[in-house]
């Protein structure tokens, strides 16, 4: 799940990512973990990757590959912010 995670943030490096981000595009790729608390899986693996020190953690539940984000993310890629 981990190089699952870091693809997704690759497609996207300079922004911050929250856990709910990289879960609804694990799920949208059909790649989200089962079990009862799938956030809670996610987290977990992106707190094993800020300790890798391959991500870093930019906020509360927020994560980059950028040690400072673009704090005007456009998380849904079409580039209009709305």
């Amino acid at each position: 799940m981990k190089d699952s995670i870091l693809a997704i943030m690759s497609e996207r490096p300079t922004e911050a990512w929250t856990t709910q981000d990289v879960l609804d595009e694990l799920d949208r790729r059909s790649l989200a973990p089962g079990g009862a608390k799938p956030m809670n899986t996610v987290g977990n693996r992106l707190l094993d990757l800020v300790k890798a020190k391959r991500i870093y953690k930019v906020g509360r539940g927020a994560y980059s590959l950028a040690s400072r984000p673009s704090l005007l993310s456009d998380n849904d890629g079409s580039g209009d912010p709305d």
